[in-house]
């Protein structure tokens, strides 16, 4: 399952699969969450969410914490800590060792890709800003 981030539409209208979208694998979206959860009052993992203009700015804020997390990571046990905080992050966990991977030694590749998708979430948060966009998350 993927996730798409939509900024198509207005506060009543999205076009799925639109070129502007952003999409992240269901597991890798379960580490960044927690950020959407406490930024959006109508939060639905299972469904359209959306991202009000109001509630931009306060998911732009938590995404930086979250960056911010992620630099501070120094170890794969740091890691590991900051993704299992989440029921949803641990899908990432099962995930990835489930594809042979050993977070022992590919730690620091795991941290680097995470902050880019981090970074990219939060520039496409300005975009929203911005451009006074709304954002819909949604599950696929």
């Amino acid at each position: 399952m993927y996730v798409e981030f939509n900024i198509s539409g207005d506060e009543a209208h999205y076009n799925f699969w639109h070129s502007d979208s952003l999409y992240l694998y269901e597991p890798i979206y379960g580490v960044f969450v927690e950020s959407f959860k406490k930024s959006v009052e109508k939060f639905n993992y299972y469904g359209p969410t959306l991202v009000t203009a109001s509630e931009l700015s306060q998911l732009q804020q938590e995404l930086e914490n979250s960056k911010k997390e992620f630099e501070s990571i120094t170890s794969s046990d740091d890691l590991v800590y900051k993704i299992a905080q989440s029921k949803l992050g641990k899908n990432f966990l099962v995930e990835f060792e489930g594809q042979s991977c050993d977070l022992q030694t590919q730690w620091k590749s795991v941290v680097s890709s995470l902050k880019e998708i981090n970074e990219t979430l939060v520039e496409l948060i300005r975009k929203c800003i911005q451009e006074k966009r709304v954002l819909w998350v949604l599950g696929m």
